[in-house]
């Protein structure tokens, strides 16, 4: 079976034609920044690997291995993340690799977090701190968001940030950095040239594992119904997901709702505790019932004939 045969639970011929005709339809729009395409591409290291180079300019860099979509587990009630691609070159570095196409979150903050995650994923019990590994987040996004947020004076393709002393400015050898490459800015370097061909689709001649796993999935039949079958898994995965989301709000619901109503309950259990206590104590106080009633009217907002019913029923001995 080829890497690209493998079963994802849909298959396009099952499909209903006018859903295999609107699936066709999305992938003619798909560009190799969309996130489904996006993972696709990034399942083969020599795609991986040129999205790199044109990232570090390191036309040399050569991975060893690559690991797409790679799910990095947290402990339970802890956020877990999903690494576009986790990259090993033959020098020893570590990449995660990350394509947004949106600004709808803190990138700076998602580099943080995965690459923290890489620590806890790649230090083995008993690592010396020393040891840690180099790790590099490269992300690459459509808008220069650093500029547009003021973060930085000069518009570039490509922007790389490390741990400096804030006293002299000079980098801090932590074995970490960030490298954001944006596709606003095209300066004819090799990012610039890659993001062109991530955000449109044309040219990536100097990309050919790219252009061509880029044209199979959208120009060849066999692939454009594989994307097809991509694009209908993620959007089932998403429906499942909501109703999980949805189910998960209602139980939470229902756990409220029954603990108002426990909460309510005992509330009224310890109200009546209360009457009966006050009621009882004024007789054994020697106090008359009307005193009760008018205790109860006066400081419980009673009605007087529902305080003498009340009264009435707590009172130790039958009133004639």
């Amino acid at each position: 079976m080829k890497k690209d045969d493998k079963e994802i639970g849909v298959k396009f011929e099952d499909l209903p034609p006018k859903r295999q005709k609107l699936l066709m339809d999305t992938v003619d729009q798909l560009k190799p920044i969309d996130d489904a395409m996006a993972h696709k591409l990034m399942e083969t290291m020599e795609c991986t690997q040129e999205i790199l180079r044109a990232s570090l300019s390191s036309s040399e860099l050569m991975l060893a291995f690559c690991l797409p979509q790679k799910f990095l587990r947290n402990l339970d009630d802890v956020h877990s993340v999903i690494l576009d691609a986790l990259c090993l070159d033959q020098t020893g570095n570590w990449y995660d690799v990350e394509v947004q196409q949106s600004d709808d979150d803190d990138h700076q903050k998602r580099i943080r977090y995965n690459i923290s995650n890489m620590d806890t994923f790649l230090a083995e019990n008993g690592t010396k701190y020393r040891d840690l590994k180099n790790a590099v987040g490269v992300i690459l996004t459509k808008n220069n968001f650093l500029y547009r947020k003021g973060l930085v004076k000069e518009k570039k393709a490509v922007y790389e940030m490390a741990y400096c002393l804030t006293d002299s400015g000079a980098v801090s050898d932590m074995g970490t950095k960030a490298v954001y490459v944006n596709a606003e800015v095209q300066d004819g370097s090799p990012a610039a040239d890659l993001m062109h061909f991530m955000v449109t689709g044309e040219g990536g001649e100097n990309f050919p594992a790219l252009r061509k796993r880029y044209d199979f999935f959208t120009k060849k039949n066999r692939g454009r119904k594989k994307m097809c079958e991509v694009i209908e898994k993620l959007i089932q995965d998403e429906h499942e997901e909501l109703l999980k989301e949805n189910d998960a709000l209602k139980e939470r619901a229902e756990e409220a709702e029954a603990a108002t109503k426990k909460a309510e309950a005992e509330a009224a259990r310890t109200r009546e505790n209360m009457i009966s206590s006050l009621v009882t104590s004024a007789y054994y106080y020697g106090q008359p019932i009307l005193s009760a009633i008018s205790y109860l009217v006066d400081q419980m907002g009673f009605s007087e004939e529902e305080a003498e019913r009340t009264a009435r029923k707590y009172w130790p001995v039958p009133l004639v």
